[in-house]
């Protein structure tokens, strides 16, 4: 019963981790707790599919007097305009729709918030869009994945 309540914790508190801080700070909470990297990418990259779902419907639903969700889309808005603005979104853009994935997957610079609004900006339909944010979810997670490794072997 201990390692099923510490595993719950754990995986628990990485999710929280995901949500909050994103891929950066997932990692960094799994190498600090010596969690599996293997499952932690499997984790990180499913609750950042379920997100990219509620982001996506976040942007298409009005919730003009539901609290939590009024925050998420002012969020939503600063982030548009700081992409919109970016010298770094300027540069990507140019590349078309695969910038998408480029942003998604760009460590330090991107994730679904970001991919999603890139999509959007771009006017790619729905369906694409997620496919190209979930593939750039992926290879960021990959990213992180290899550099964590590298961290951990070099220690």
């Amino acid at each position: 019963m201990d390692i099923f309540l510490k595993t719950l914790i754990d995986y628990s508190g990485l999710i929280f981790t995901q949500l909050t801080l994103g891929k950066k700070g997932s990692f960094v909470f799994a190498i600090f707790f010596d969690m599996d990297l293997y499952i932690v990418s499997l984790v990180i990259i499913t609750t950042d599919i379920v997100l990219m779902f509620f982001v996506e419907r976040l942007f298409h639903v009005t919730s003009k007097h539901v609290f939590p969700f009024t925050l998420l889309q002012r969020k939503a808005e600063r982030l548009e305009q700081k992409i919109k603005q970016s010298h770094f979104a300027e540069k990507i853009i140019k590349v078309g729709r695969v910038s998408t994935i480029l942003l998604t997957a760009t460590p330090f610079a991107g994730g679904v918030w970001s991919g999603l609004i890139l999509a959007k900006i771009l006017q790619i339909n729905t369906k694409e869009a997620y496919w190209m944010v979930s593939i750039g979810t992926v290879i960021g997670c990959l990213i992180f994945l290899l550099a964590a490794e590298g961290i951990i072997n070099l220690i």
